[in-house]
């Protein structure tokens, strides 16, 4: 189950900063599309289209496995919490 969620979480921070670098990338170019709000891009299909490729994929990647190593270790602490709780329990 947390390898579904960490593979999960990865693959939303990527389509975030793939999203997010597509837009700064068109507000800069002075598309439209970088400019106009988020539910007017995303009820466009073209428009979407058009995000995404502009967007920088060597970022997106770069958020992505950063995010998902951060998850991984947030879930590890807890996991080795709970066990170091139930060990010292044990012992009590």
């Amino acid at each position: 189950m947390t390898g579904l969620l960490l593979l999960d979480a990865t693959y939303l921070f990527g389509f975030v900063a793939l999203w997010v670098t597509g837009r700064q990338a068109l507000a800069e170019a002075g598309a439209p599309e970088g400019t106009r709000p988020f539910w007017q891009v995303a009820t466009d299909l073209r428009a979407v289209g058009t995000v995404f490729g502009q967007g920088s994929s060597f970022d997106a990647l770069l958020w992505a496995s950063a995010g998902g190593c951060l998850l991984a270790l947030l879930l590890g602490l807890n996991t080795f919490a709970v066990f170091l709780r139930n060990r010292l329990e044990k012992r009590n």
